[in-house]
């Protein structure tokens, strides 16, 4: 018999927690095509307006991005139901058979997300002539600004929209907890925690879809 639980998990927060994961995926569909930045390349105002929007969406597209990595912190919830299963009136089989895939498939997907939507702007950037050095360094660097915002989502709660809506509360937090060695401890946790399964993910992406990195041209970067 399926435990409320499962039905809960999938229809309350984790259904909402993968539409946040979702969204930086689609908008790499759209806007990292080399065709679309190429065919305003000129330095007319029209191609100066569109190319400036292009930038704009880009910047959303990384605001959004930490909701797919913040996929793995939501372990949390599943600790949590194993050590209260008797409140959620879960068996030993229910645990083992259901609610650990659950969250396995749940962490796979958000992963997912972020791999797939990451690998596009990379794959982007070289197609636009960015020199390789720079690739390289985006490739490790941004990783540090994913576990910045997964720190903040998970501990303090913000959403990507407080980036433009509470500024200044999140430079107080971020600038108080640098004192505090935890901060540290979990910047660096996400971190490469970020970048492994990005590594494997992309690896198994690459072998088994790579249809899903065509932006337009049949260049790949040399990773």
């Amino acid at each position: 018999m399926i435990s409320s639980v499962f039905l809960e998990n999938i229809f309350t927060w984790m259904r909402i927690n993968l539409i946040l994961a979702v969204i930086p995926l689609v908008l790499s569909f759209f806007i990292f095509r080399s065709s679309l930045w190429e065919k305003h390349s000129g330095t007319n105002a029209l191609s100066v307006f569109f190319r400036t929007i292009h930038i704009f969406i880009i910047l959303i597209f990384f605001v959004f991005l930490p909701n797919a990595p913040y996929t793995m912190t939501d372990l949390i919830h599943l600790v949590r139901q194993i050590k209260d299963y008797k409140y959620f009136d879960l068996t030993d089989s229910q645990i083992l058979y259901g609610l650990i895939p659950q969250y396995l498939i749940f962490v796979f997907l958000g992963m997912s997300c972020y791999t797939i939507a990451f690998r596009r702007f990379l794959v982007f950037m070289h197609t636009i002539n960015v020199k390789k050095a720079i690739i390289l360094s985006l490739k490790f660097v941004v990783p540090i600004f994913m576990s910045l915002g997964v720190f903040l989502g998970r501990m303090h709660r913000y959403n990507s929209w407080d980036i433009l809506l509470h500024i200044p509360s999140m430079m107080r937090i971020f600038l108080s907890e640098m004192g505090k060695s935890d901060f540290y401890f979990y910047i660096i946790y996400f971190y490469f925690s970020i970048v492994i399964l990005y590594e494997y993910l992309s690896i198994f992406y690459r072998t088994l879809l790579p249809i899903l990195f065509q932006i337009n041209k049949s260049k790949q970067p040399g990773e």
